[in-house]
């Protein structure tokens, strides 16, 4: 089945309350082969960053904290949110700083995906830092 049979047509557009860290928006949308016209949620956000830091003797840096959604810590790498008028790369060095203290290592892109596109139409950007040491 081709792209344009999955097409949905975008209807209208209508702003929601915005939320902490996202801006909300409801599409009504009509579904390319039954012509019904649906409602659907929107999460905007800036762009996310992902870090994975590996030490000189090749350990991982990982930070372990209390995620609200789950309601329970995890154990997951460095992370966050691209500041508006911040490069993906400088907000790689910046969430790895403030969330592990390690920095100054050899910094690759290793690419973009949607993380949830069902209703997030951003980017995480994901990183390599490695012969990551621990900042004074």
């Amino acid at each position: 089945m081709s792209d344009k049979n999955l097409s949905w047509t975008k209807i209208s557009s209508e702003k929601g309350d915005d939320l902490a860290i996202l801006q909300v928006r409801h599409d009504w949308l009509r579904h390319p082969r039954s012509g019904k016209v649906l409602k659907r949620l929107v999460l905007e956000s800036v762009d996310w960053v992902n870090i994975v830091a590996v030490t000189p003797d090749e350990k991982s840096v990982m930070v372990r904290q209390y995620r609200f959604g789950i309601e329970s810590c995890t154990l997951e790498t460095a992370g966050g949110m691209v500041d508006h008028g911040e490069t993906p790369l400088n907000a790689a060095k910046r969430e790895l700083r403030e969330e592990t203290g390690y920095g100054n290592g050899d910094w690759s892109y290793l690419g973009a995906v949607e993380p949830n596109p069902a209703f997030h139409p951003n980017l995480c950007h994901h990183f390599l830092a490695r012969n990551d040491q621990r900042l004074g």
